[in-house]
């Protein structure tokens, strides 16, 4: 009986296949038709699903005869189409799904049957029930189609026929948890592909959760669906044993991806912490170095002597010495880990479950980089700032006083000596080393013409008559005096004094009586120094008398005040 079915079905499903390949090349179906009738095949399917659950098989087998067909029309006119590819793979489970239920070779390859094939040989339609037949039928089959009949004639002798109506059809209070159940097991597949998305953005301990009561849910449908079914004396149901196998599958898929999810967890966990104890040691040594971080910004700092400029080096050269090649290693590990910009460090932090409190990770990376920097450009910036410093005092020594201008000289040097110290390799500071000799030797050139032409006063016309002796008075006073000739660091020698001009009136009380009055000198002085570079020192200033009422135009003198000064040759005195 099976193999006249067999043949007869095959025989019309292949002038149905003719008459359709034909009707195509003449005209195929447009896109929209095309889709339209997956939809139809896809609610066929779902149909005839639901029955089989429900214990309809002989009305899901029924259907198969049309779904087959639909889908045979369709691959005539889109045979590479993705949805009916999924659609036909859904009908071949379903093929299967009714022979392990009703034991009938259906030709899904689940029995073994001496006349099997690929293809897919549909059974007899069940004639006992043709109002099941016909409601099953109504809204699959378009009047346009044509439907292949199914003979009834009896088995094969080597394939009995085992009629749909021998499996128990599942009690109506077992339908309804069954079908829940029988729901749940195709909506969990969702769950599952969510938890092994990588790029799933929501909360995969909620889906673990939800994993866990969705599978928890259809085990108590189940055993609700049995109990039901049992109270009503159906102890088994391929129904439930079909069911129960695909739980235990989906708990053991579920298992898995759990212990791979707490893996994943385990996984994050150790990365977060990884960046973390990174991104502290950076903040650790930013906050060590902060002193160094601080005084070296890349710019010039401020001071009016050497002193700050000095304790400026000394940082740097400890920073140097002691913690550059540190730095440098720890930047460079953390780069080659999280990269070395702000995006793709706090990128691939985040990625790593990095939460800053305070600070992103790439702060303090990007703090020390910055800083790191910053020290390197200080040198520099410092030792050009020196470097301007030592032009600006050799270009203006011909303005400086006489007594200071050797001492800029020197400090011309000591300014490019510091500069050296901060970068010897910078061009404005070798080029400047290279002709500050030159520049200091003539600008003392032209110093020594200005002082060969500097004179000793004559005593004036209008001095005191006794000016000689009270230039000799003035000249033992300036030797005995604690500020002159007997300080007692480098002492002046007193060379010569002169009287400049005549007594003056210095203070008056409030009655305009005069209560002292001064000399006017200039004195000729020289330290040892001076004595070796063949120079003496001219000061004008007043010899002053004791501040008394009555005083007079005599010594003693009690103190001086200073005028102008120069410098000049021994011998011109």
């Amino acid at each position: 009986m099976i193999d006249t079915i067999f043949k007869k079905f095959t025989l019309s499903v292949i002038v149905s296949c003719c008459f359709l390949l034909v009707q195509g090349a003449i005209h195929s179906l447009p896109a929209a038709d095309v889709d339209a009738t997956i939809k139809q095949i896809n609610t066929s399917l779902r149909r005839a699903e639901k029955d089989m659950f429900a214990g309809k098989t002989e009305n899901a087998i029924a259907s198969l005869e049309n779904i087959h067909n639909l889908i045979i029309q369709t691959k005539g006119d889109d045979p590479n189409n993705n949805k009916l590819k999924q659609a036909e793979n859904k009908f071949q489970k379903l093929v299967k799904d009714l022979e392990r239920r009703t034991g009938q070779n259906l030709g899904g390859g689940t029995l073994t049957a001496a006349a099997s094939s690929s293809a897919v040989v549909l059974p007899e339609k069940p004639s006992s029930k043709p109002s099941d037949r016909i409601s099953s039928h109504a809204a699959d089959v378009p009047p346009e189609q044509s439907t292949i009949q199914a003979d009834t004639a009896g088995a094969s002798p080597d394939q009995p026929a085992v009629q749909a109506d021998t499996v128990v059809k599942l009690p109506h209070q077992a339908r309804q948890p069954f079908e829940k159940a029988s729901r749940g097991l195709e909506n969990i597949e969702s769950l599952f592909t969510q938890l092994e998305d990588p790029d799933y953005r929501g909360d995969k301990e909620q889906l673990v959760s939800r994993l866990e009561s969705s599978l928890g849910a259809i085990r108590n449908q189940l055993d609700e669906a049995r109990q039901a079914a049992a109270e009503r004396g159906v102890s088994s149901h391929p129904s439930f044993d079909d069911a129960g196998a695909r739980l235990t599958i989906m708990m053991e898929k579920a298992t898995v991806a759990k212990g791979k999810f707490a893996q994943q967890q385990n996984m994050a966990k150790e990365q977060a912490q990884q960046i973390e104890a990174d991104v502290q040691k950076l903040k650790e040594e930013y906050d060590r170095l902060k002193p160094i971080l601080g005084a070296a910004t890349g710019t010039v700092i401020y001071y009016n002597d050497l002193v700050p400029a000095k304790k400026l080096l000394d940082q740097l050269n400890n920073f140097d010495a002691n913690d550059r090649a540190a730095l440098s290693t720890l930047l460079a590990s953390f780069a080659g880990k999280y990269g070395s910009t702000q995006e793709d460090i706090d990128r691939k932090a985040s990625k790593m479950g990095y939460v800053g409190e305070y600070f992103s990770a790439s702060y303090h990376y990007l703090a020390l980089s910055t800083g790191l920097d910053n020290i390197s450009n200080t040198r520099t910036v410092m030792a050009e700032d020196l470097a301007r410093k030592v032009k600006e005092i050799t270009g203006r020594s011909d303005k400086s006083h006489d007594f200071s201008q050797s001492e800029q000289y020197e400090k011309a040097r000591e300014y490019l000596a510091l500069a050296q110290q901060f970068d010897s390799k910078d061009n404005l500071v070798q080029n400047l080393s290279a002709t500050i000799d030159q520049d200091i030797a003539a600008g003392m050139e032209k110093f020594d013409e200005k002082i060969d032409k500097q004179t000793w006063p004559k005593e004036a016309p209008d001095a005191p008559g006794n000016a000689k002796k009270l230039a000799k008075t003035a000249k033992e006073w300036f030797e005995k005096s604690p500020d002159w000739g007997s300080r007692e660091k480098n002492p002046y020698t007193v060379l010569a004094v002169v009287v400049t001009g005549p007594w003056s009136i210095q203070k008056k009380n409030i009655l305009s009586e005069p209560i002292m009055y001064g000399l006017p000198v200039a004195v000729a002085l020289q330290t040892e120094n001076d004595k070796k570079n063949n120079i003496a020192r001219v000061f004008s200033l007043t010899l002053r008398t004791n501040e008394m009422l009555g005083v007079k135009m005599e010594p003693p003198f009690d103190h001086v005040t200073v005028g102008s000064s120069y410098y000049i040759r021994p011998g011109a005195l």
